[in-house]
């Protein structure tokens, strides 16, 4: 009876030394903040990767990077586009090859993607998809936390080419 009792004690023992031990390891970002939110580590850490990963956007409006979209169907503004983006468009034909006149752009900058194909494509400009139909083209905001930085760009699941962006 006794042997019982002792068991008893060490699992009773070894459970509550288990809760000391994790509440122990409990990180300070788990923790709730000023405004009563908890945040746990993987959020914490996920907005660090963000914070340092090149964005596709404006810094003040990060969630809009898109800044226009259609088609070439539009003739006067498409030709428009062509003439404003002459230095800072990238086209790619059928075969997902980039034609582009500068590989290198400042932060902040406006560029306009332009399939210049029949096919619909999936461009990933720095991590972000953007689905384009047949000669269509999309203005994007190409933006990036820590400069310089390097964006890749992806014509269908294969990297076709990257770009710089500097100060």
């Amino acid at each position: 009876m006794k042997t019982s009792h002792v068991w008893i004690i060490v699992i009773v023992v070894a459970f509550f030394g288990l809760v000391w031990s994790l509440s122990k390891d409990r990180a300070p970002s788990e923790e709730p903040n000023a405004e009563g939110e908890e945040q746990t580590q993987m959020e914490q850490k996920m907005e660090e990767t963000k914070a340092t990963t090149v964005k596709t956007s404006t810094e003040t409006n990060i969630n809009k990077p898109l800044l226009e979209s259609g088609t070439a169907e539009d003739t006067a503004r498409y030709s428009q586009l062509v003439k404003e983006y002459e230095t800072r468009r990238v086209q790619f034909d059928a075969n997902c090859r980039v034609n582009s006149p500068n590989s290198t752009f400042k932060n902040n900058t406006a560029v306009m993607f332009d399939n210049r194909s029949a096919d619909t494509k999936i461009i990933t400009v720095g991590g972000v998809d953007y689905n384009f139909p047949a000669y269509g083209y999309k203005i994007i905001n190409i933006a990036g936390i820590d400069l310089p930085a390097n964006v890749s760009i992806d014509c269908n699941g294969v990297v076709v080419e990257t770009f710089l962006i500097q100060k």
